[in-house]
């Protein structure tokens, strides 16, 4: 029997974005607020991102959604009977690019597409390579240490300072979970803004990483460096204080990468009106 095709009206959308994120967000949510002292950064961001997705999808349209993604849209809502939050968010990231390939507002789709990916991602990158990506840490944090004329000793992940002081380097401190959240904000903030990302996006982008990767470096060799300097930086007001230049240079990024599209636009309009 054939399938008709189906239409979605902008509450349905809604509706069942709500319905995948609450399923994707409910167990880490629920984890943090049992643990008090549990890094709400990343859920945070996360939240706020989201509500950026909310603010767009308010321009959605009636969508049409052609048999195959009809069948397609109901087996990733099947996954969802599965307890699993990964998996969620890899049905998030579905049903986004279903709707994306079909809706003519695509921001609030891509939106929801890349915040849905980082967590899976995250999980599969961390899996299979997280080894070489702590050993990639140590080795530029020892590196750098002997530049300083730091007696430095490295063992894998494990960095030993001649005053006795231990560093070892674990996922949560690791570059990766700060350049993926930091691309992730930067990026669902434009899509917010402008409904695409700027022609110089990449350039911009490489900019955000290569900051983000100096930054965490410089954290790690003050966390290395002793005892106190540890304590201050890793739990007490020095972690503050890495979080908040975070997020300062993040939007001074989204506002540089706002101004160089507006300003191309502008330019864009000026000469076609040139030419008119």
């Amino acid at each position: 029997m054939a399938i008709a095709s189906v239409f979605w009206s902008p509450r349905l959308q809604q509706g069942l974005l709500a319905l995948c994120l609450a399923h994707a967000l409910w167990p880490p949510v629920a984890q943090a607020l049992s643990n008090p002292q549990a890094d709400w950064t990343i859920p945070l961001s996360v939240c706020l991102i989201l509500v950026m997705l909310l603010v767009r999808s308010s321009q959605l349209t009636t969508v049409t959604l052609a048999p195959i993604a009809t069948l397609c849209l109901s087996g990733c809502l099947l996954l969802l009977l599965v307890p699993s939050a990964t998996l969620a968010w890899v049905v998030v990231a579905c049903v986004c690019a279903i709707f994306a390939c079909y809706s003519t507002e695509k921001a609030a789709f891509w939106i929801g597409f890349c915040v849905a990916l980082r967590e899976p991602l995250a999980a599969v990158i961390l899996e299979l390579f997280s080894e070489s990506v702590l050993m990639a840490d140590a080795s530029m944090v020892h590196r750098i240490s002997q530049l300083l004329g730091w007696a430095v000793q490295q063992n894998g992940n494990v960095l030993q300072h001649a005053n006795g002081h231990q560093l070892l380097i674990l996922t949560g401190c690791s570059s990766y979970q700060n350049l993926s959240l930091v691309l992730l904000s930067w990026s669902c903030t434009l899509l917010f803004l402008h409904g695409r990302w700027p022609p110089a996006a990449i350039v911009h982008a490489i900019l955000l990483m290569t900051l983000t990767l100096l930054t965490n470096l410089v954290r790690l060799l003050l966390l290395l460096k002793d005892a106190d300097s540890y304590q201050y930086f890793h739990n007490l007001d020095g972690k503050a204080l890495f979080d908040l230049w975070q997020v300062a240079y993040t939007l001074l990024f989204i506002y540089w990468s706002h101004r160089r599209y507006v300003s191309q636009n502008t330019d864009t309009v000026r000469v076609a009106d040139a030419h008119s």
